[in-house]
């Protein structure tokens, strides 16, 4: 009985960490929050064909939004964290339910900064352009 209880509990351990640790994206080598399916101004203008133009907007719209996007990316971070904490502390499950809407807050809140720069970004773009970006994303899906 001890054998299969001790066995019990080791896997449900594992099965928990496993998952836990499956689903956190790790910061880079700097630090910084890891990247978003989102494509930088310079991927863009390869894989869509931009104009010098298209280029020039898309690049004043991404300065525009990069430290609101930074400053989001981290709070999902720190929320991750302090979910990890709660998990791993044994703390109480309101507390791990409360750790956990704030990462989905932090990742809503993060994903409405990015559908409103990709809102202004859309127009710059012409349709063949929209079309090839669905299918390089549809290709590529990040989660």
């Amino acid at each position: 009985m001890n054998k299969n209880f001790f066995r019990i509990t080791a896997l449900t351990t594992f099965l928990l960490a496993s998952t836990t640790f499956l689903n956190a994206r790790p910061a880079s080598d700097d630090n910084q929050p890891s990247r978003q399916s989102i494509l930088k101004p310079g991927q863009m203008r390869k894989a869509l064909n931009l104009t010098d133009e298209q280029t020039a907007k898309i690049k004043t719209e991404f300065a525009a939004q990069k430290d609101t996007l930074k400053a989001q990316a981290h709070k999902v971070r720190d929320a991750r964290t302090g979910l990890r904490e709660a998990i791993y502390s044994g703390a109480p499950e309101t507390q791990i339910r409360n750790a956990a809407t704030a990462v989905g807050t932090a990742e809503g809140d993060l994903a409405m900064e990015r559908a409103a720069l990709f809102a202004r970004i859309k127009p710059i773009l012409t349709a063949e352009q929209l079309a090839k970006l669905q299918t390089l994303q549809s290709k590529h899906p990040r989660h």
